[in-house]
C-alpha cells in the first residue's frame, strides 16, 4: 500500500500494524517501538562530545530543550508553583500540570462510555465517530436510527463521517481511484487542485459556460453570474471581482483592500460591554459612549450622539420640520444633496434657477423660531436646561450673584461661607466661568477634598449648563482624568491641582480658582492655600475663593491679607436634636437599632441617613438593616438601604438620588435609607432626609513621627461637624437628628473644630511635592498652621535615605522623577529601582494593587470558603506576592467579574489596579524607565522582586526576637504579624507596608527578605555604629562581618 504524506504512513503503521517498529536510528539503524527508546538509545550510544550538559550533575543531552527539562529536578521544592488541584502534586511549569492533568486525571471527566467495549469518552461525537469502528453504519445512520451508507470506501468498505474525510482516504491509501473527471475529455484526477489546473491549460476556451455579450468562458455558473456583474452600467473597465458581494473593481489592490474591510473576519470585543465589532473604527466610536465624548448632540432635545448620522436620523424622526409642497413656474433644485440640517432656513445660496418652463413641486422649509443658543456649545438649551435653571433660581445663593461677581471684579481674593444646602458649590463655579469668559477667558478650577464629590458635582453641573460631561465640563481626581482641550470648568481634588503646579507653577492655565470645602483642613488644602497666597502676589489676573461651610471664617480672611467676606445663609429648617441618657458601648448595634425604630415607629415620611466610619462598616450595616426588615414581615413598608463611600463606581453614587419606594396598600411608608461616611457631610447634598442619625465617630488619620506610623483610627468627631451632620435633616422641612451620645459628651469632651490633617499627618510627600514646586526654605513657608518641627525632620529625613534629597536638602534627579508620580515616596522608590532589578513589569502590578482598596473578600456566611481561595493564591514568600499572583490570574481569566465572585476577591478593587497600572505605565514611558522581566523559570525571579521591595519599604523592617514576637527596626516598636498574612511561618526578617494599631500592634502586607539585601541597599540607613542596641543589630553585625571576610564583591 502506498502513501502520499508520511503521517497517513505513521497513523496507518500504527493502527494497522502495531508490531513493526517505526523508529530507526539514523547511526547504526537499529529499530524501536517508542520515540523514548529511541532518544535513550542515542544519549547512551552516540552522543556527541559537545552536546550540552547540565551544571549540576554533568549529565549530557541531544537539545537544549530537554537539558531545560532536566535542570527543573534540580529547582528546590519552594519553587514549584503549579500545584494540582487534585493531587496536590506540584510543577516547576504550568506546561507540565497540564500534560499531568490530561493523563491522570482527565479520565474522571469522560461520562461517555461504548457499549461495545470499555473504552470512554468525554464528548458524544468521539463515542459516536468510535461506534462507527463496531458497526457497519455510518454516524447518520448511527444518529437517525437508519441504514445509510452514503461515504463508503469502494475499496476497503470503511465508513466516513462525510465526504472530505472519504476523498481524504482513497487520495492516501487508493491513489489509484481519481474522483474528479473533466467534462470535455473525460481525464481523471486525483484532486481538486489537480482538476482545475488541467481545465485552465487544456479548456480554456472551449468552456461550456460562456459569456453572451464578450465570449469570455467561465469554469462554472458561479464564475460566469460573477463575470457579468462586470458589463452592468458603472463597473466598465472592472475585472477583479469580489466573490462575497456583487462588487467589482478595477486594481487587485483595491479588492484586497475591499475584502480586508468589508469581510474579514476580525472581532474586536469591548471590556466594558457584551458588544463585539468587525471594525477598529466602529469600536473606537462605539468606545466614546463609555468615556463620555459625545461630539454630536441635536440642538433641539440635548440628546448625544457619536456620529451625525445618528443624530441626524434622530432629528428626522423625532423633530421633523414643516413641509411644504408648493407650485411654482420656476424650478429650484438643491445645488447640495442635503442641506445643513441644523439651519431651520434655506437660503439662496443653496438654490440653483432652472427653465421657466418646468413645473416640477419643490420642498420649501418653513422658518422656524429659533431658541436661545448655547453659549458654550452653539446649540439650543434644551427642555432639561429650563427645567434645571427653575431649580437654581430658587437656591439661597441665586440672590447674591450680582453681589459676588462685584466682588469678584474688585478683589484678587474672596472667603465667602454658605451653610449647608445654599448652592455655593454648583453655582459660584459657574459665575466664575461667566468672569473668565468676559475678560481672560481661560479655565476655571474647583477644587473639592473628596473624590466623590468632584465626581458628583461635575456630573450636576455640566447638566446645568447643558453641557456634556469631559467636554466643557470636566473632573480630574488621582488615576483619572474627565477632561478635554475644551473643557473650561474642572472640578479636581485639591491634590490633583498640586500635581498641576509641578509642571506649571504659576497654574497659567486658570483665571479664577476656587477652593471649596476649606473649613475640613485637609492636608492638600492647607499645602494650596500657602502657594497660592504666593501665586496671587505674582499673578495679578488670578482670583482665589475660598469657600467654606462653617461661620468660623476669620481665621482664613487673616491669612489671604483681610479678603472679604460674604455670606450666603443656607435653607434650613428646624431640626429636633435627641441625644441618648447613657452612652452606647456599640455604637454601631445602636445605630441599626434606631433605622429600625424610625422606620417602625415615624408616621412623617422622609429618607434617613446614617453616618459611619468606613467601607466595611457599612456594608455590615446594610445586610443586617435589610435582614431586620426581611424578618419583619410584609406588613412593613419597603426600606431601600443605600451605601455610600469614597471607593464605589460613579453609577451606584449616583444611586443616593433615587427616589422612595412608594408606601403600600396597607399605608406602610417606604424609605431610603443611605448609609454613608462623613463624605456627605457638606461636600453632597441629598434632597428628602428628614432623620439622620449621627453615631459621632469618624476615621482620622493619625501620625506618630517618633515611631514613624500613620494609621488610620476611629476617632471622636469635633462639634463642627456634629452641627453639619445635623444640618443635613433640615434640608427640605423641619427634621430629625438622632445623636448616640450623650449632651454631656457634645458639650465638655468634644472639640470645637477638627483638629487640621497637616499637624497629624506624615509629610513625606508634601515635601517632595513643595520640592517640586521651587519651594526650598520649608521652615519659612507661609503655613495657615505650621506642622511640627519633629513631623518635619522625619518627613527630610526620610525623603534623603530614599535619594530624593541630598545631604543639603535639595531636591536630586531621582527625587524630581519621583514627585511625577502620584505615590507615597517609598512606592515611587521602589518603582524606579526596579528597573535595576529587572522586574519593573511585576512591582508596577504590586503598587497598582497596593493602591487601591483592599481585593480580598471574606464575607461573614463564607469565612471558610474565603480564606480556602486566597490561600489558593498565597505565595510562601509574603503577601505583596500574593498580591501579584491575584492580579496575574485576574488577567489571564480575562477579567472575569464571575470568575472574581467565585474566587473572594473585588473586581472593582482589580479593575481599578488595572487604570492604576496602566497609568504609571504612561509615567514611566515618559522618563524613559524601561519595563523588563526577569524570566519565570529563573530562581531569580521571585529574589529580584523581593530585593525591589527593600529598595522602597528600608525604613518599614521588623526583625523576629527569640521572645517570638517582631521588633521594629530603630523604633523599638512590639509587634505582631496581622491574622490576615499569608505566611505560614515566621521568617527572621520581614517589611511591611502598613502598621495598623488596634487592640495590638499589627504590621500587615508582609514579605520575607534577607538580612544582607538590607546593608547592600540602604548601608546609609544601616549605619551599625548609630544603631540602636539590640538583637537585630548584633545579627547585622554578624552578617557584615562575614561579608567582609569573604571579601564580598559580586553585584547585587
Amino acid at each position: 500500500m502506498q502513501f502520499n504524506e508520511k503521517k497517513a504512513h505513521a497513523k496507518h503503521m500504527k493502527n494497522e500494524h502495531p508490531e513493526v517498529r517505526s523508529f530507526f536510528c539514523d547511526m547504526c539503524s537499529e529499530e524501536f517501538t517508542t520515540i523514548y527508546f529511541l532518544r535513550k538509545h542515542k544519549m547512551e550510544s552516540h552522543l556527541p562530545e559537545d552536546s550540552p550538559k547540565c551544571d549540576a550533575c554533568g549529565k549530557a543531552f541531544l537539545t537544549l530543550d530537554l537539558l531545560n527539562a532536566h535542570k527543573l529536578k534540580h529547582l528546590p521544592k519552594e519553587a514549584r508553583q503549579f500545584k494540582c488541584n487534585r493531587c496536590s502534586k506540584k510543577f516547576f511549569e504550568a506546561k507540565r500540570l497540564k500534560v499531568h492533568m490530561l493523563r491522570f486525571h482527565a479520565k474522571s471527566k469522560r461520562e461517555f462510555k461504548c457499549a461495545h467495549c470499555p473504552r470512554n469518552y468525554e464528548t458524544k461525537p468521539k463515542l459516536l465517530r468510535h461506534i462507527v469502528e463496531h458497526v457497519q453504519d455510518d454516524i447518520f445512520a448511527i444518529k437517525h436510527g437508519h441504514e445509510s451508507s452514503r461515504w463508503k470506501c469502494e475499496y476497503c468498505e470503511k465508513i466516513f463521517k462525510n465526504m472530505g474525510r472519504q476523498l481524504v482516504h482513497m487520495r492516501e491509501c487508493h491513489p489509484e481511484f481519481k474522483a474528479f473527471i473533466c467534462g470535455w475529455c473525460g481525464e481523471k484526477c486525483t484532486n481538486n487542485k489537480s482538476f482545475q489546473k488541467h481545465r485552465r491549460m487544456n479548456h480554456r476556451t472551449d468552456s461550456l459556460y460562456v459569456c453572451d455579450e464578450c465570449g469570455k468562458p467561465a469554469l462554472n455558473p458561479k464564475k460566469l453570474e460573477l463575470h457579468k456583474l462586470t458589463h452592468r452600467s458603472g463597473n466598465e473597465g472592472r475585472e477583479f471581482l469580489c466573490s462575497f458581494c456583487p462588487r467589482a473593481f478595477a486594481e487587485n489592490s483595491s479588492l484586497v483592500d475591499h475584502i480586508k474591510r468589508f469581510h474579514v473576519i476580525t472581532t474586536y470585543y469591548c471590556a466594558h460591554c457584551p458588544k463585539t465589532f468587525k471594525m477598529k473604527f466602529n469600536i473606537r466610536r462605539h468606545m466614546q459612549l463609555h468615556t463620555g465624548e459625545f461630539k454630536h448632540s441635536c440642538q433641539y432635545c440635548g440628546a448625544n450622539f457619536v456620529a451625525a448620522d445618528g443624530r441626524d436620523h434622530h432629528i428626522r424622526n423625532c423633530h421633523r420640520f414643516i413641509v411644504l409642497a408648493l407650485t411654482c413656474q420656476n424650478n429650484f433644485t438643491m445645488s447640495k444633496r442635503r442641506l445643513d440640517i441644523g439651519d431651520p432656513y434655506v437660503r439662496r445660496s443653496d438654490m440653483k434657477e432652472g427653465g421657466p418652463t418646468s413645473s416640477k413641486k419643490t420642498a420649501v422649509l418653513l422658518p422656524t423660531i429659533m431658541a436661545p443658543k448655547n453659549p458654550y456649545t452653539g446649540l439650543p438649551f434644551t427642555p432639561k436646561y429650563n427645567e434645571l435653571l427653575r431649580k437654581r433660581m430658587t437656591l439661597p445663593v441665586w440672590e447674591y450673584k450680582e453681589k459676588f461677581m462685584q466682588l469678584l471684579r474688585d478683589n484678587q481674593s474672596i472667603v465667602l461661607v454658605g451653610e449647608t444646602g445654599s448652592g455655593k458649590t454648583t453655582q459660584i463655579p459657574q459665575w466664575c466661568v461667566e468672569f473668565s469668559r468676559a475678560n481672560g477667558k481661560k479655565s476655571v478650577a474647583c477644587t473639592q477634598p473628596r473624590r466623590v464629590a468632584a465626581m458628583s458635582v461635575a456630573q450636576r453641573v455640566s447638566e446645568e449648563m447643558d453641557v456634556c460631561l469631559g467636554q466643557e465640563v470636566g473632573y480630574s481626581i488621582r488615576f483619572e482624568d474627565c477632561s478635554s482641550a475644551k473643557t473650561i470648568l474642572k472640578y479636581m481634588t485639591d491634590g490633583m491641582l498640586l500635581r498641576e503646579g509641578m509642571s506649571d507653577p504659576m497654574l497659567d492655565n486658570y483665571q479664577v480658582i476656587l477652593l471649596d470645602e476649606a473649613h475640613e483642613r485637609t492636608l492638600a488644602t492647607d499645602i494650596l492655600m500657602g502657594v497660592l497666597k504666593e501665586v496671587i502676589k505674582q499673578r495679578q489676573d488670578l482670583k482665589l475663593v475660598v469657600m467654606s461651610a462653617t461661620l468660623d471664617a476669620g481665621k482664613f480672611q487673616q491669612y489671604f491679607d483681610h479678603a472679604p467676606l460674604m455670606n450666603v445663609p443656607g435653607r434650613t429648617h428646624p431640626v429636633e436634636i435627641f441625644y441618648t441618657p447613657e452612652p452606647e458601648r456599640d455604637y454601631l448595634e445602636a445605630a441599626i437599632r434606631t433605622v429600625i425604630q424610625i422606620h417602625m415607629c415615624e408616621d412623617i415620611a422622609g429618607d434617613v441617613l446614617l453616618f459611619l466610619t468606613g467601607q466595611e462598616e457599612i456594608e455590615e450595616a446594610c445586610k443586617r438593616i435589610n435582614r431586620e426588615i426581611d424578618n419583619l414581615g410584609p406588613e412593613v413598608g419597603e426600606l431601600k438601604c443605600i451605601p455610600l463611600y469614597s471607593t464605589l463606581p460613579p453609577n451606584l453614587q449616583q444611586r443616593i438620588f433615587e427616589a422612595a419606594p412608594p408606601p403600600k396598600a396597607n399605608g406602610a411608608i417606604g424609605r431610603k435609607i443611605v448609609v454613608s461616611t462623613n463624605i456627605a457631610e457638606t461636600s453632597l447634598t441629598i434632597d428628602g432626609v428628614v432623620f439622620v442619625i449621627d453615631p459621632g465617630f469618624a476615621k482620622q488619620k493619625v501620625y506618630n513621627p517618633r515611631i514613624r506610623v500613620e494609621s488610620l483610627l476611629v476617632s471622636p468627631i469635633s462639634k463642627a461637624s456634629a452641627q453639619q451632620r445635623a444640618g443635613r435633616a433640615g434640608r427640605t422641612r423641619p427634621g430629625k437628628c438622632f445623636r448616640l451620645y450623650t449632651e454631656k459628651a457634645f458639650k465638655q469632651e468634644m472639640q470645637d473644630n477638627t483638629y487640621p490633617e497637616i499637624l497629624r499627618s506624615n509629610l513625606g510627600s508634601v515635601v517632595l511635592q513643595l520640592k517640586k514646586l521651587g519651594i526650598d526654605d520649608l521652615v519659612h513657608f507661609d503655613f495657615m498652621d505650621p506642622p511640627a518641627p519633629e513631623t518635619l525632620m522625619r518627613a527630610l529625613e526620610l525623603l534623603n535615605y530614599l535619594a530624593a534629597l541630598d545631604d543639603d536638602g535639595n531636591l536630586t534627579e531621582l527625587g524630581a522623577i519621583m514627585a511625577e508620580f502620584p505615590l507615597d515616596p517609598q512606592l515611587a522608590k521602589m518603582l524606579i529601582a526596579s528597573c535595576q532589578f529587572n522586574c519593573s513589569n511585576e512591582i508596577l502590578s504590586i503598587t497598582a494593587m497596593l493602591s487601591v482598596p483592599q481585593c480580598f473578600v471574606r464575607p461573614n456566611e463564607a469565612k471558610k470558603a474565603a480564606d480556602d481561595a486566597k490561600m489558593r493564591f498565597a505565595h510562601i514568600d509574603g503577601d505583596h506576592l500574593t498580591l501579584l499572583n491575584v492580579y496575574h490570574a485576574f488577567k489571564q481569566n480575562m477579567e472575569d467579574a464571575q470568575w472574581c465572585y467565585d474566587n473572594f476577591v473585588n473586581y472593582r478593587s482589580l479593575k481599578s489596579a488595572d487604570n492604576v497600572r496602566q497609568q504609571l505605565s504612561r509615567i514611566m514611558d515618559r522618563f524613559n524607565l524601561k519595563r523588563t522581566s526577569t524570566d519565570f523559570t529563573s530562581k531569580d525571579y521571585y529574589v529580584n522582586i523581593r530585593k525591589a521591595l527593600v529598595s522602597g519599604f528600608f525604613m518599614q523592617v521588623a526583625h523576629l526576637e527569640r521572645t517570638g514576637h517582631y521588633l521594629t527596626i530603630k523604633d523599638n516598636q512590639i509587634v505582631q504579624l496581622h491574622p490576615s498574612t499569608c505566611l505560614d511561618h515566621k521568617p527572621d526578617w520581614v517589611i511591611y507596608n502598613e502598621f495598623v494599631l488596634t487592640t495590638k500592634n499589627y504590621i500587615r502586607t508582609v514579605t520575607d527578605i534577607k538580612a544582607d539585601w538590607l546593608l547592600k541597599v540602604a548601608p546609609q540607613y544601616y549605619e551599625l555604629s548609630n544603631f540602636p542596641q539590640c538583637e537585630a543589630k548584633r545579627q547585622l553585625e554578624q552578617i557584615q562581618a562575614r561579608l567582609e571576610s569573604r571579601q564580598f564583591t559580586e553585584g547585587f
